[in-house]
């Protein structure tokens, strides 16, 4: 487009500013007592520049959503080449447009995207506008997730409970005035800000997101090279298939777990003997889960599992399910002081081996954008010399409630002739 300015005067002698853009002009009388400076001129022609990029701004917004569609419908052509899609390339989207991805009619459905169901939330499908929404029923309100992702966005129960979605929970954002009370003010800091790579400066949300995208894209990286790393192990391996199912399981779980240790620092004799001990040697690995990582969500796995609780404990956890209640036995051990629990609960579930081992190792270390380890387990990082001292404090830190936890594990270092686990 171009702009151009033209001066004509009318019967009376009367100035006539005119302006305006190809296809169409637009008339302005000015005062003829009135001097037009250039000051004057040069301000008519930025206003018009304005709306000139304002049209073209529209223009390419039109353009790009055209551009998603047809690359949605690609996308979707090719399921299998949709399925791998990082997370991080999702992370890229709008929230509209991620809505029209993964939600059908309100249910949330990943088609089959693990990366995406693992870290796409809630949070990434609406814009900082949605204050409240809720999620199979449970109104959650929009927050930081600080007990799991502390950069991440995402929508908080009354309880200070993340709202998880995995595939298959019903999101609305039928949420009434009543139902937004009850609440803790919100943890999203709206001074809070971060500097990307180029020096560009995010505030608030932005903030939060630019964040989180990073550490997602480093992330992933790691993956990739994980990844590389455990099908090169297996592939150099002879004799795998002539073994025994045990022997095999042991061989292959060694070697993923020395792949973990050298990426992610875990002692890999804690990640074989938990592999072990959790799956009962690959037998019990429901949904390709061989470490009993739970999940927050009732969408996945749903399968009995036996807890140790102290009172306290037992109670807390009647509170937070009384739905499931009723299937709950417990029985107290009065050598431990706690209570022996068979009760039904969520567990994660994986599209290979390969992948619960990843996992797994994310689960314990929880790499920081640096890489370095945060949250829960982060303090059996100052172990890693002392592999059974960093089983110990793994576990005593909420990894499991078997309070002979270390000890089957010692018994298994022993029937495999483990180098390095040194039984206290």
């Amino acid at each position: 487009m171009k702009n151009f300015f033209q001066f004509n005067t009318n019967t009376s002698g009367t100035f006539l500013f005119l302006e305006g853009v190809e296809g169409g002009r637009e008339t302005v009388v000015v005062n003829e007592t009135k001097e037009i400076t250039a000051e004057e001129i040069q301000n008519q022609d930025e206003k018009q520049q304005e709306r000139v990029e304002a049209v073209e701004r529209t223009q390419k917004l039109e353009q790009k959503d055209k551009n998603f569609a047809d690359a949605e419908l690609s996308l979707f052509s090719d399921p299998e080449a949709f399925q791998k899609l990082p997370a991080s390339t999702f992370l890229s989207f709008t929230p509209d447009q991620l809505q029209s991805l993964f939600l059908d009619e309100g249910t949330v459905d990943f088609r089959g995207n693990y990366s995406a169901r693992r870290r796409i939330g809630a949070g990434d499908l609406f814009d900082a506008s949605q204050k409240f929404i809720k999620v199979n029923g449970v109104v959650g309100q929009r927050s930081i997730d600080s007990n799991f992702n502390a950069n991440k966005v995402g929508y908080i129960d009354r309880s200070g409970n993340y709202l998880p979605i995995t595939g298959g929970e019903q999101i609305s954002t039928d949420v009434s005035t009543e139902e937004e009370k009850g609440f803790e003010p919100s943890k999203i800091d709206t001074s809070f800000q971060y500097t990307n790579e180029s020096g560009k400066v995010f505030t608030g949300e932005a903030a939060y997101r630019e964040e989180f995208v990073k550490e997602v894209e480093q992330e992933e990286v790691r993956e990739r090279e994980m990844q590389k790393e455990m099908d090169e192990a297996l592939d150099g391996m002879n004799g795998l298939e002539s073994m025994e199912w045990k022997d095999k399981y042991v061989a292959t779980a060694k070697q993923y777990a020395k792949v973990v240790e050298n990426n992610m620092g875990i002692p890999y004799q804690v990640t074989l003997l938990q592999a072990c001990l959790e799956s009962g040697y690959g037998r019990h690995a429901v949904g390709g889960n061989h470490f009993g990582i739970k999940s927050l969500s009732s969408s996945e796995n749903t399968f009995r599992t036996t807890e140790y609780f102290t009172a306290d404990e037992l109670a807390s956890w009647k509170r937070q399910n009384p739905q499931l209640v009723s299937q709950a036995k417990a029985e107290y051990q009065p050598n431990t002081g706690k209570y022996k629990c068979s009760l039904p609960d969520n567990f994660r579930s994986y599209g290979s081996m390969r992948d619960s081992f990843m996992d797994y190792a994310r689960f314990i270390k929880k790499p920081d954008a640096n890489g370095n380890p945060q949250g829960r387990y982060s303090d059996a990082f100052n172990y890693q010399d002392d592999p059974r001292k960093f089983l110990e404090t793994v576990i005593a830190d909420g990894y499991a409630t078997d309070p002979e936890y270390v000890e089957k594990a010692d018994r298994i270092a022993q029937e495999l002739g483990l180098d390095g686990w040194q039984i206290a």
